[in-house]
């Protein structure tokens, strides 16, 4: 067979350079693993992506190494996904469980991870992939599971086939090929056997438009690839001039006429390397007729601190984590409570919906045949979502127009029996009486103001009556009585 060469990219991380040389930096010794879309296509190929695949696999895992915020991003919310206590819940009788056997695979995964771990490093894979895989050992009840990520899964097909015919997973240490199963005894999806059909491959992935990654979750480091890669060359870019005393870039140049010797360059270089770095900032060796030449960029060439703020932003608004929880200039207390409710509905929950389901359709077939059973989690396990729902229900009380079993449904509490009553005050508890009271204030206030009214125009129309004044008995307003000085 042709021998083909595969040189090791630049965006390998150097120590793991090492160990993908002898599947890269050698004959292609697994030519026999082919996709749908290039038949001859290995496995080193897709390794390295090669250009024709999306964002996949030691790629998606050398940013996430390097770039902080996309670190960050996935480690937020895989840690607080891990955190939820997951519940099995039951649609029909609207009741949820902590404690059912169903739950013992979720508790103990496998002998080397606890739930959390496992489930931070589900989440983790699939964030930095878009696609993970459930190695689950067991044939009618799940005994372990691992999570497994997608740079050591390969999907085989045909051209005739628009689904993966088998996956062959390999750990570098050992391989085994998982062949599909269209039987569906478990469920609705089609499951992947081992041989011995002890162990199972389910494959967890997030849409991917691409026509020939159909196979392949499309990683969120896709569309920020450019992003990233520009965070990255920015530190790489601030720590070279800080590695190099400070500077941009400065040339030496020579000014005698004779060219300088190889030992006299050789001992310059020690000379200018032996003061650089960053605890020699600053400082420049002077040497015997050697003229400095600054080079200088300019400022829009230099942003490196404003390119840095405007990717940050865009990784941290992809994986939906509002920018009050990661940048101390923007948080509040007041905002800092709001964010905690955005990161929780609009990330987490979503991916905690996404990732459960998927256990739930991979584990629960194989152990019940109740379809209304699911796992899932309660929010009123997030003091944040906890604490807003108990202050709507708080209102929702004073309105009195829900039952006690409906306001205890609201917080999470159990049904009574006699709950099902809706009490009403006859002042306070319904909106009628409330409109009601209203409406009495109103003609109450109406009638205090005509009585006001009423006591004014009694006041002008009383006239006082002189001393000096005499009043005719008889009442006759024709005649005028005379003063005593008149007479």
């Amino acid at each position: 067979m042709k021998s083909n060469v595969y040189h090791i990219h630049d965006r390998i991380v150097p120590d793991f350079g090492d160990m993908v040389k002898d599947v890269v930096v050698a004959e292609k010794k697994t030519a026999g693993i082919t996709f749908p879309w290039q038949p001859t296509t290995s496995f080193a190929d897709y390794l390295l992506g090669n250009q024709q695949y999306d964002l996949y696999a030691l790629e998606a895992v050398n940013l996430y190494r390097q770039c902080m915020p996309f670190y960050d991003s996935v480690n937020r919310r895989a840690g607080a996904f891990s955190a939820l206590p997951i519940q099995l819940y039951n649609e029909n009788t609207d009741e949820y469980s902590k404690s059912n056997a169903m739950l013992d695979i979720i508790k103990n995964p496998n002998p080397m991870q606890s739930s959390m771990a496992f489930l931070k490093s589900l989440s983790t894979n699939f964030d930095i992939n878009g696609e993970v895989f459930l190695l689950v050992t067991g044939y009618d009840t799940p005994m372990e599971m691992y999570a497994i990520n997608a740079s050591y899964v390969t999907p085989t097909s045909t051209n005739q086939s628009s689904i993966p015919v088998s996956y062959l997973y390999s750990d570098g240490r050992t391989s085994e090929r998982f062949y599909i199963d269209e039987s569906m005894r478990y469920g609705n999806r089609y499951r992947y056997w081992n041989k011995e059909g002890t162990r199972q491959l389910w494959s967890i992935r997030d849409v991917n438009p691409t026509f020939v990654n159909t196979f392949r979750g499309l990683s969120k480091a896709s569309p920020l690839y450019l992003e990233i890669q520009q965070f990255i060359s920015a530190n790489t870019n601030n720590y070279s001039i800080l590695k190099r005393g400070g500077r941009p870039s400065l040339v030496w140049s020579w000014q005698h006429v004779d060219p300088m010797t190889d030992d006299q360059f050789e001992r310059m270089k020690e000379q200018l390397n032996a003061y650089a770095g960053d605890g020699n900032a600053g400082k420049q060796i002077i040497a015997d007729n050697l003229k400095p030449e600054y080079i200088t960029h300019s400022n829009n060439e230099m942003q490196f601190k404003e390119n840095k703020a405007s990717v940050r932003e865009d990784i941290y608004t992809t994986f939906g984590i509002p920018l009050s929880l990661v940048h101390a200039g923007t948080m509040t207390m007041n905002n800092l409570q709001v964010a905690n409710i955005i990161f929780y509905e609009q990330s987490v929950l979503e991916l905690a919906d996404f990732l459960l389901g998927e256990l739930t359709e991979c584990l629960l077939p194989m152990m019940t045949k109740k379809r209304q059973l699911c796992y899932t989690y309660s929010i009123f396990d997030i003091q944040c979502l906890k604490e807003r729902t108990y202050s709507e229900t708080q209102t929702l009380q004073k309105s009195g127009l829900l039952t006690d079993n409906e306001l205890r449904a609201n917080v999470g509490y159990a049904r009574l029996d006699g709950g099902d009553v809706v009490w009403k005050s006859t002042l306070t508890s319904t909106a009628d009486a409330i409109i009601e009271l209203n409406d009495s204030k109103v003609e109450y206030n109406e009638a205090l103001a005509e009585k006001a009214d009423a006591d004014a125009e009694l006041t002008e129309s009383t006239t006082t009556i002189d001393p000096n004044e005499t009043v005719d008995d008889e009442g006759d307003d024709s005649e005028t009585t005379t003063t005593v000085g008149e007479e």
